[in-house]
């Protein structure tokens, strides 16, 4: 980069050639020193660029089905590999900024992807669900802002960061809503159970269908801390980062994002055909849940 310095044409000659000569009157001596009308030089300054510092990346790879840590899983980016802890957490100290695919995978686990934006000198965090491999039926994975809960300085009250997962599962006798208040039966009659509830923010909660019932199943989640605060200190849902992934005996089948538009604390995510098992994103933001 260069900068301009305006200086003095006579001040220049006597500096850098000793071509000045001040002898003479005063006056002529004083008027051979005004500087010139846009005289200029050009110095060079070095700029760094602090773009090419690297930044950092950790966090933890999460059992959907318990939310406990996984020991020894591989978590790789680019051709950087590492295994987690006992503790399931992973470390990449060194990375250049930039968008990166994190993949992650253990034994007995479906493998998973994550794309992550890393920033010159700031450290990343990622946490990173795996689903236990299964053999038949369907696993729907929620996650959600990592945030544990947010305080309500009107009345002082703590509300936690819970997101409820919903599932209206059709059976002979009509639907059954399996959520936190009716966990459902997943060797039994509806086939379906909520497998882990959390309300401490990011999650998972996950849902479990076992068998299907020739109609159509809804799932949908209510923002249950939006829902509850009466003053607005709990961002709406659409502002809540949550996720939902959807795995068969094949693996993962279905990604869905919150959407980042519309009024309402329920995210009415899909229907799924409970014959062909088709899976149907309706994926709205809406002040009520589903009508099956």
């Amino acid at each position: 980069m260069l900068i301009a310095h305006r200086l003095s044409i006579g001040l220049l000659l006597a500096g850098l050639l000793g071509l000045l000569s001040l002898s003479g009157s005063p006056a002529s001596r004083a008027a051979s020193l005004q500087p010139a009308e846009d005289s200029y030089i050009f110095l060079p300054v070095v700029a760094k660029n602090y773009s090419s510092i690297p930044g950092s990346l950790e966090g933890y790879i999460i059992d959907a089905q318990t939310g406990e840590p996984i020991e020894f899983a591989n978590v790789c980016v680019l051709e950087d590999c590492t295994y987690t802890e006992g503790d399931g957490w992973y470390e990449f100290p060194v990375l250049r900024p930039g968008a990166h695919l994190v993949e992650a995978s253990a034994d007995n686990y479906f493998s998973a992807s994550q794309p992550v934006i890393i920033n010159s000198q700031d450290i990343t965090v990622l946490y990173v669900v795996l689903s236990p491999d299964i053999t038949t039926g369907m696993r729907i994975v929620l996650t959600w802002d990592e945030t544990n809960g947010f305080h309500d300085p009107i009345v002082n009250k703590w509300i936690d960061n819970d997101m409820d997962a919903y599932a209206w599962v059709p059976t002979a006798s009509g639907y059954r809503q399996i959520y936190w208040g009716d966990k459902g039966d997943c060797n039994g009659i509806p086939y379906a159970c909520l497998e882990r509830d959390w309300k401490l923010g990011f999650g998972p909660e996950t849902v479990l269908f076992t068998s299907f019932y020739p109609a159509t199943y809804y799932y949908a989640v209510n923002y249950y801390a939006d829902f509850i605060d009466p003053h607005d200190v709990v961002p709406p849902i659409t502002q809540s980062q949550a996720q939902v992934e959807v795995y068969d005996s094949s693996g993962l089948v279905a990604s869905l994002q919150v959407p980042t538009t519309g009024e309402g604390t329920w995210w009415h995510v899909f229907e799924m055909d409970g014959d062909s098992g088709v899976i149907t994103a309706t994926n709205t933001i809406a002040h009520g849940p589903p009508s099956p």
